[in-house]
């Protein structure tokens, strides 16, 4: 069921269309009203700009959601690929090489988050010992390999927060902007009842237009059905029923 934003979104929609189909009734009412044609280009201009925030609001969401699904992909890099190897070679190496033991796997049950902020500090730590392990057996880029597969992660938990912030902000746009909207067709709507003072029908129709319905219309389909009713058997013509006599009475 649309939201009330969206019911109102749309609202402002017809109504600027159904004067946008009606260019004769505004420039004619322009002697006696005439504020009337600037209200109904402000209306326009609103319209425009709802449809903009929306597509604004949608891209933001798509932005925020998009990232989450990453996450969990780059988080399975982030520990698999590039911090296990190395806490496995810090583990074997620890009786020999003072401290490297520092090389600890992040909790598992962590956030993104809290994840980055771990594998960073473990970053800076096995910087220390780069060239030790290199030399037992890591690639010669392990720790930019490490570094980039940080920085995918917080580079997705940043659009994820940026996605969720710029769809905030659109949404409170839309809000304000559709208070304008619905202040603007109610200053139309009190120029037309000047306007069209002999023309109900036409009053009636552009009322409609700008209506803000209080709920999603059902569909015939989802109409209830009545339930059903019992059916009394129907008497058809026969011969005459041979009456019983009891043998009381005979």
């Amino acid at each position: 069921m649309p939201s009330m934003i969206g019911r109102t979104t749309e609202a402002i929609h017809r109504g600027s269309h159904w004067l946008a189909a009606h260019p004769d009734l505004i420039n004619s009412g322009a002697a006696a009203a005439p504020g009337l044609a600037n209200q109904v280009v402000s209306l326009a201009s609103i319209s425009a700009s709802l449809t903009q925030l929306s597509v604004r609001q949608s891209t933001q969401k798509d932005q925020a959601t998009l990232a989450a699904h990453n996450e969990p992909s780059l988080v399975h890099t982030l520990r698999a690929v590039h911090i296990a190897p190395i806490v496995k070679m810090a583990r074997v190496l620890g009786p020999t090489v003072p401290g490297i033991s520092l090389l600890k796997r992040p909790a598992s049950n962590v956030a993104a988050a809290s994840l980055l902020k771990s594998a960073e500090a473990f970053a800076s730590t096995a910087a220390i010992y780069k060239d030790v392990l290199i030399e037992h057996g890591l690639p010669t880029d392990f720790l930019d390999q490490l570094n980039a597969a940080i920085a995918a992660l917080r580079a997705s938990l940043d659009a994820r927060s940026s996605g969720k912030s710029g769809t905030v902000q659109a949404t409170e746009n839309i809000k304000s902007t559709i208070a304008a909207g619905r202040r603007t067709m109610e200053m139309i709507d009190a120029s037309l009842l000047h306007v069209l003072a002999s023309d109900p029908a036409t009053l009636k129709a552009w009322r409609q237009a700008k209506r803000v319905p209080s709920t999603a219309s059902a569909s015939p389909a989802t109409a209830p059905i009545p339930p059903a009713t019992a059916t009394l058997p129907i008497a058809t013509a026969s011969a005459p029923a041979t009456p019983v006599v009891s043998p009381h009475t005979a």
